[in-house]
């Protein structure tokens, strides 16, 4: 096929094999946040508290996927996708996710019957509230309330 046919980007889907998510998905929430392996733990334990503060038990009622920073995944190539209502994702970008739109971080987003919902990178988050900052925080909360409260 000749690609300067088409009027349109096109992306290749990336390749990348994710083992599958931990976490129930009772109430088709996938969280998805970069993150090196050594900070994993630390930013899990963050997001735990940012999901109970809007009554998400990250293990019972969402999936978490992790990804190293710049790495790219296939989100429908994941077999939680589907179930999927709410898909939160930090730091990530669109294209990253293989996902073809744009979006406006912290503005809860409606695309194929899921709310989407991208934030600032998790560890940037955290450091800002360790730091005393709210600016971020604040934007997350109030966008976490008008998606589950």
């Amino acid at each position: 096929m000749n690609p300067s046919f088409l009027d349109f980007p096109l992306y290749a889907f990336p390749e990348t094999e994710l083992s599958p998510p931990p976490g129930d998905g009772k109430k088709g929430v996938l969280v998805l946040f970069e993150s090196d392996p050594a900070d994993a733990e630390a930013l899990s334990g963050f997001l735990d508290k940012v999901l109970q503060a809007v009554k998400i038990d990250r293990m019972a009622d969402a999936k978490t996927v992790v990804i190293t920073p710049k790495q790219s995944i296939s989100l429908t190539r994941l077999e939680c996708f589907a179930q999927c209502r709410y898909l939160i994702f930090f730091g990530a970008t669109p294209r990253q996710l293989g996902l073809n739109l744009q979006l406006t971080d912290y503005q809860p987003t409606e695309f194929t019957g899921r709310q989407l919902l991208r934030a600032d990178a998790l560890s940037a988050i955290m450091q800002e509230r360790q730091d005393g900052g709210k600016a971020m925080s604040g934007k997350l909360w109030k966008a976490l309330q008008s998606l589950f409260l």
